[in-house]
């Protein structure tokens, strides 16, 4: 938000108080449930593993819910604490019906995820499951939340565009690591060892459901952050050529990307504290520690998600600048 009003101000020095204030809600309002869906996207996409084998494995998935997903659950509330606890503040001052659309739409997020993984055990093509669940979560967080404009469509498109490209490369990323399966905390745990490991499911496929997923929720932030900042900017100073839209979209890209790729980087290598610190007892080397497979992981995901974002910022811009132009 901050970049936001900086670049408006930069760009019509006049504007009043009143007029950023209303600026800066606006935008809040936009972007109120797409930063949370990143952690969700983070910590929930991390359990699509090891539910599929339990589920393949005949286990019920309420039984999953009760007895597995609470820990992954106090990690999401404890990582954005700050953000759970703003969001009723929101709701009751200022979000009002938007905060309250933004509630029901991470709840259907999390549903989603639970649909994919239930699809994914009873044996639809991970792959296609992944495609589909992905573009339905991207409507619901952007049009359901959001409603259909000039800055979700954009936004839309360019998530698209983005998810697409990167899908290739991050399916031969898994294929040619042979980064699927269970990593060394998940193989650990006590029921692994009373389950039937030959199942008829591509466990590198949903390597790749898995990354793809967890880099959609940064993608959808990065995405609507510069197409309603861009849209903001616009409505201030109405002139402003196409060339000079992407070129505010961009340097409010530039100046939130640090955050979000904080944000990824923190939450992944958070996540492999327990393998450093259970290897380091055990007298592993650093080499160990390094090839450990839940470090490469998570690496991978941290990384697409940063290349994520960074792609969909000019291709975000350029989109609602058209748009906005063409309006």
């Amino acid at each position: 938000i901050a970049a936001a009003l900086s670049e408006i101000v930069t760009k019509r020095p006049e504007v009043t108080f009143r007029e950023l204030f209303r600026s800066g809600r606006e935008i809040g309002y936009d972007i109120m449930g797409t930063m949370i869906n990143v952690l969700l996207f983070v910590f929930g996409c991390g359990l699509i593993p090891m539910c599929v084998i339990r589920m393949n494995n005949s286990v019920r998935f309420m039984t999953i819910i009760k007895l597995h997903i609470p820990c992954e659950l106090c990690r999401f509330f404890i990582e954005s604490i700050g953000i759970v606890l703003a969001i009723p503040v929101s709701i009751m001052i200022i979000g009002g019906d938007r905060g309250v659309i933004s509630l029901i739409s991470l709840v259907g997020n999390m549903l989603l995820l639970s649909l994919a993984i239930w699809l994914m055990a009873a044996g639809a093509p991970v792959l296609l499951v992944t495609v589909g669940v992905g573009i339905i979560i991207s409507c619901v967080t952007l049009f359901y939340q959001n409603g259909t404009n000039e800055k979700t469509k954009s936004a839309f498109t360019a998530v698209l565009i983005t998810m697409a490209v990167l899908f290739f490369f991050i399916y031969m990323v898994v294929w040619r690591s042979e980064a699927g399966g269970l990593n060394e905390i998940q193989a650990a745990e006590d029921d692994v060892l009373y389950y039937n490991m030959n199942l008829d499911i591509n466990m590198r496929n949903v390597a790749t459901a898995v990354i793809i997923l967890s880099t959609l929720g940064a993608v959808l932030d990065m995405a609507l952050t510069v197409t309603t900042s861009v849209y903001e900017i616009s409505i201030h100073k109405p002139e402003m050529k196409l060339t000079e839209l992407v070129e505010s979209g961009m340097q409010i890209g530039r100046e939130v990307i640090g955050t979000t790729v904080n944000t990824l980087l923190f939450a992944y290598l958070g996540e492999s504290l327990l393998l450093f610190s259970y290897l380091k007892m055990q007298d592993y080397t650093l080499e160990t520690l390094l090839n450990s497979k839940i470090l490469f992981q998570n690496c991978v995901s941290m990384i697409f998600g940063a290349i994520a974002c960074v792609v969909v910022m000019p291709v975000a811009a350029v989109l609602v600048g058209k748009r906005i132009n063409i309006v």
